[in-house]
């Protein structure tokens, strides 16, 4: 074998973190799309039995009477908006606590612990 004909394979370098993976854009994609829908579904159910649920409030100003078609547009709106903010909320709750019970640790043994960091 000559000097200037080695035969050499060199390996990437490893990306400090890891690529997502392509299913987590795929199950996102999804909860974007029914999530609102779901909400907007539920509101209407709630809104079209509104005499057995007392404590739901539809108030007279948002009534649009000059749309024929449904004047509680704006009230199903208006819950489906509350309603996704409050799922959201406990979809955020909820995968927050399950990321800090199963995530690892973000420092590794070799780490100085942050209480021992010197800030001058």
């Amino acid at each position: 074998m000559s000097k200037h004909n080695m035969f050499r394979t060199e390996l990437p370098p490893k990306p400090s973190k890891l690529p997502i993976h392509p299913i987590w854009r795929g199950i996102g994609c999804i909860m974007i799309s029914v999530i609102p829908l779901a909400s907007y579904l539920i509101s209407s159910m709630l809104i079209d039995s509104r005499e057995k649920y007392t404590w739901l409030i539809v108030p007279e100003d948002l009534i649009i009477n000059k749309y024929p078609k449904d004047p509680l547009i704006v009230v199903r709106v208006l819950y489906a908006m509350i309603i996704l903010l409050v799922f959201i909320a406990l979809m955020s709750l909820i995968i927050s606590l399950i990321m800090k019970i199963f995530a690892p640790s973000k420092y590794d043994p070799m780490d100085v612990p942050p209480e021992n960091i010197f800030k001058p």
